[in-house]
């Protein structure tokens, strides 16, 4: 998946830079005030995610991005629910397309999470046994470990940048993709891979 994503980002790029001198620069002659999309998700060759994307324009080719890659584990006794959420500054490079977007993105990467386990009893001893000729009873006893919940997160910390593109199939509707780099806690490097949908809503005026 990320092999193809940077293949169609790279292909993008290359057409939309290779048009004309004398095109005219139509990649921001309507710049949606928002973006609502979702997004399907790979970080480092973990499993598939997915989430919403939501953008705002506050000018011509810059926008604020904020995306979240949700998951949920559970087991008989307890379940996992958490999200990665990125914050990001997104600067649309000035190609000359009417329809793709070519993009940069540098911002950090934060974690919000939600465990909970239910309660659980277990009983132990009700045994004899012979030591030196003596018998030892151990008694009946009983442990319960009542249920818990516990959250967990940290701000959007880990630097992360990289490259994107968004194609519009109409004004209504868009496909996207982006590669980009998270950097982690000593000297982990992870890489994000995502594509999607977005569906445009206002316009900013130039």
């Amino acid at each position: 998946m990320r092999n193809s994503l940077v293949t169609a980002i790279t292909a993008t790029a290359l057409v939309a830079l290779a048009g004309p001198a004398a095109a005219q620069d139509n990649s921001i002659l309507k710049p949606a005030r928002m973006e609502l999309g979702a997004n399907f998700t790979v970080l480092s060759g973990g499993p598939v995610t997915g989430g919403p994307q939501f953008a705002f324009t506050f000018k011509p080719r810059h926008a604020v991005q904020v995306s979240a890659d949700l998951d949920m584990q559970r087991g008989s006794s307890w379940w996992d629910a958490g999200t990665i959420y990125i914050v990001q500054y997104r600067y649309t490079l000035p190609v000359r397309s009417a329809k793709t977007q070519v993009f940069l993105t540098a911002g950090g990467t934060g974690y919000l999470g939600w465990s909970h386990y239910d309660a659980y009893s277990y009983t132990s001893g009700g045994y004899s046994y012979i030591s030196n000729g003596q018998t030892v009873t151990v008694p009946v006893s009983t442990y319960h470990s009542p249920a818990r919940s516990y959250f967990e997160g940290f701000p959007p910390v880990l630097p992360t940048g990289g490259i994107g593109f968004q194609y519009a199939i109409n004004n209504r509707i868009a496909v996207r993709g982006d590669v980009s780099a998270v950097a982690g806690l000593g000297w982990w490097l992870g890489v994000r891979a995502s594509g999607g949908v977005v569906i445009p809503i206002g316009q900013v005026k130039r």
